[in-house]
């Protein structure tokens, strides 16, 4: 999966590419909490180019969103597509992103 971050003013630009599993989920938690450290708190990841994410990815941006909001912060996710998509209506994750 590629990772492309872009920062307008305090927000955080995340679009992914590719396919996610746990190695990738990873990935991804290392380089946001990365940012958190910086004092960023808002992040809008883009997901139109995902064309797939495990439990574990799934299970990634829930504990990056809890500690967004613990921070003052929040994470949302835009262009949900496919099965992505599918997935995060199934799991009810598109009602807290």
């Amino acid at each position: 999966m590629k990772v492309k971050i872009d920062i307008d003013k305090d927000i955080v630009h995340v679009s992914l590419d590719g396919r996610m599993h746990l190695k990738e989920s990873m990935h991804l938690k290392s380089i946001i909490l990365d940012y958190f450290e910086q004092g960023y708190r808002v992040y809008c990841i883009e997901m139109s180019s995902l064309q797939y994410i495990d439990s574990s990815g799934l299970g990634v941006l829930v504990g990056l969103q809890k500690k967004a909001i613990k921070l003052g912060g929040r994470i949302k996710v835009s262009n949900v597509e496919g099965t992505v998509k599918e997935l995060f209506e199934l799991t009810k994750l598109d009602l807290i992103f």
